[in-house]
């Protein structure tokens, strides 16, 4: 049974409607990758095609968060979860909705935006830049991304989430993803003044934290193998935002039990929390979990 007021599931199916056409629907260019890469559910998408016409100037960023491709993967929150974010913002720090960077940021690609009258806020904003803006204040807050510490994000999306950490405490996001992906980010980062906000991957020794948000609960087990020895084994902190209850046994990856039972034995000291207040209506609604830890000390998330 769906638990959500009826009220809300109205307003996200007008979104929807709405959403479908605003959206840009034009086609991506041609065969820019023969074959989808199917270690991952975006990578067998158009997704990656829409980040390649982008990066190689096929396409401008003008609309590029309307196209239907970026829609299907990464600019795909309804107006109840952006209330939700918009919600935690005002409540912890509510200067940030209006900080020119941010406004900046939210607006870059021209997304479809909530009307503020839905998300109780002065203005629209997308709600998926409400979610990057909360996360990264909240990973902030958690002290799991430190000041001008390196962040090494798996699943960089068009940057989103990379721009935030940046805006909120300088820390620059090493991006793993496709490289069509990687290659957007960029190019988004640069046109929004922000092209500090990627690093390299950190030396040796040199502390660094790991975030995901949905992307490692997407892939396949020997993707997962992969990124966890070369990125998670030696991260001090880190954050995984696991929708694994939906795609785990589609794309052949782990259920969150398994993650989190995988990293201990690991020595990572995981734990898994369905009940934290950062997670929105529709995480909820997936079956969502955060992932977290941290070697240095733990904090129960809030």
């Amino acid at each position: 049974m769906n638990k959500r007021p009826f009220s809300d599931r109205v307003l996200d199916r007008i979104w929807t409607l709405a959403g479908d056409w605003m959206q840009d629907t034009t086609p991506p260019a041609s065969a820019l990758i023969p074959e989808g890469d199917e270690t991952s559910i975006s990578g067998t998408m158009a997704w990656p095609l829409a980040c390649q016409a982008l990066a190689s100037g096929a396409c401008s960023s003008k609309r590029f968060r309307r196209r239907r491709s970026v829609r299907e993967v990464v600019e795909t929150l309804a107006p109840t979860d952006g209330r939700h974010f918009a919600r935690w913002i005002v409540a912890r720090h509510p200067q940030c909705l209006t900080n020119p960077e941010f406004l900046r940021l939210n607006d870059w690609g021209d997304p479809i935006q909530a009307p503020g009258f839905v998300l109780g806020t002065s203005r629209p904003y997308s709600p998926t830049a409400l979610r990057h803006l909360a996360h990264a204040l909240w990973l902030s807050g958690h002290q799991m991304v430190r000041p001008g510490e390196t962040v090494i994000e798996i699943g960089v999306g068009f940057g989103g989430l990379a721009s935030m950490n940046w805006h909120v405490g300088q820390s620059p996001t090493h991006p793993v993803d496709l490289p069509p992906v990687i290659n957007a980010a960029r190019l988004m980062l640069a046109e929004t003044g922000n092209v500090g906000a990627l690093a390299s991957e950190p030396a040796d020794g040199e502390p660094y934290s790991v975030i995901s948000c949905y992307a490692f609960s997407e892939l396949n087990r020997m993707l997962q193998d992969e990124y966890f020895d070369r990125y998670i084994r030696n991260s001090r902190r880190g954050m995984i935002v696991s929708n694994a209850a939906m795609f785990s046994q589609s794309i052949g990856g782990r259920s969150d039990e398994a993650l989190v039972a995988w990293f201990r034995s690991q020595g990572i000291p995981a734990s898994a929390t369905s009940q934290c207040d950062l997670l929105s209506p529709a995480d909820i609604a997936c079956k969502v979990t955060l992932i977290h830890w941290n070697r240095d000390e733990y904090q129960e998330p809030a």
